[in-house]
């Protein structure tokens, strides 16, 4: 946010006029108007999404407050999944603002106590980490990454632990079927140790959740 954009091809600096949301994409062909380099379809792709947000979160809302609320949810939990699945990562600042959003939602749910909330928080790191402790000492090796732990427990805090079950089950059972799929495509079997952006998932899950009051 401090650094100006820029292509990380060429370096060079992107004029207002390159910035805007979906339309520049589509005026430069996808490609860099220095350096020709391509810009990905993914980030366009992902503007269209976010700009769909606000529908979808008009659709579940029934406040202004809890519309505004929504659509940063989403945004956030759309930020954090492009980011897992393209980098394996779950940046801090992201996460910090799932956090945010989440004690915003927190203070605007009726009959929600600071206590409770805290509760909730409580429970989605548990079980993440004893999720990621027990698969650690029965395999030896690292299946859930600490950042999904902090997932959890944002998710557990923006949505209430009540959701983290239905959460878990679609993202365990979406990201077993992308394993499947990108094993077919390669003409191999499905491999235990193979790295998985399950963080996309659960943001995935997350926002299906949220959206249709699963």
């Amino acid at each position: 946010m401090r650094t100006p954009s820029r292509c990380r091809s060429c370096k060079r600096i992107l004029p207002w006029a390159e910035k805007i949301p979906i339309y520049s994409w589509l005026g430069l062909r996808g490609r860099c108007a220095g350096c020709g380099a391509s810009i990905p379809a993914r980030l366009w792709g992902m503007e269209v999404a976010c700009a769909c947000v606000p529908v979808l979160a008009m659709w579940r809302a029934e406040t202004n407050v809890e519309l505004i609320l929504g659509t940063a949810l989403l945004w956030v939990l759309a930020g954090l999944a492009l980011c897992d699945a393209t980098r394996y990562r779950l940046p801090d600042p992201l996460m910090l603002g799932l956090y945010a959003v989440g004690c915003a939602i927190a203070l605007n749910t009726p009959g929600l106590t600071v206590l409770a909330a805290m509760v909730d928080v409580g429970v989605g790191l548990g079980v993440a980490l004893a999720v990621r402790w027990s698969y650690w000492l029965w395999r030896r090796r690292e299946g859930l990454g600490f950042g999904d732990v902090l997932l959890f427990g944002g998710l557990a805090l923006a949505m209430g632990a009540v959701a983290l079950p239905m959460i878990a089950l679609l993202a365990a059972t979406g990201a077993l079927a992308g394993a499947m799929v990108a094993s077919w495509r390669k003409g191999s079997r499905v491999r235990p140790t193979a790295a998985t952006p399950f963080g996309a998932w659960l943001c995935l899950a997350a926002g299906c959740v949220w959206v249709f009051g699963l």
